[in-house]
């Protein structure tokens, strides 16, 4: 009996360990994207996001950013004086051309009107 409440003390805890490290991560993330020839920074808040931009920047995934146009750098974007709000930036496979551009584009005001950002050139070079 002994023996058997020792094991189930062990099993429970290693189990509950093995899980936390596989569950997909929890919190912000940002990343370098580059398009254009010019970089910037986006900052995942959604975990199903973070994974895949993160299998992009390993080559197991392919996508470019999409998100939502802010003003100001987020405390993330510098010196960029916009930015893509966290919790509406993806990594996605295919976008409408009127959101395409480049960030010194977003930077002279030029896509502000449409609210969207989506550099089709984007690459994700790595987290940050």
């Amino acid at each position: 009996m002994a023996r058997r409440s020792l094991h189930s003390l062990l099993v429970f805890p290693l189990t509950l360990l093995v899980a936390c490290l596989t569950e997909p991560p929890n919190g912000p993330a940002q990343f370098l994207v580059t398009a254009c020839g010019e970089q910037f920074h986006v900052r995942f808040v959604d975990s199903l996001q973070i994974v895949r931009a993160a299998a992009v920047v390993d080559g197991s995934g392919t996508g470019f950013i999409l998100g939502r146009l802010a003003h100001g750098d987020g405390s993330f974007n510098a010196p960029w004086h916009w930015h893509l709000k966290p919790d509406s930036t993806y990594v996605v496979d295919a976008a409408i051309e009127i959101c395409d551009g480049c960030p010194s584009l977003v930077e002279g005001g030029g896509l502000f009107q449409f609210g969207t950002f989506c550099p089709w050139t984007s690459r994700i070079l790595r987290r940050e």
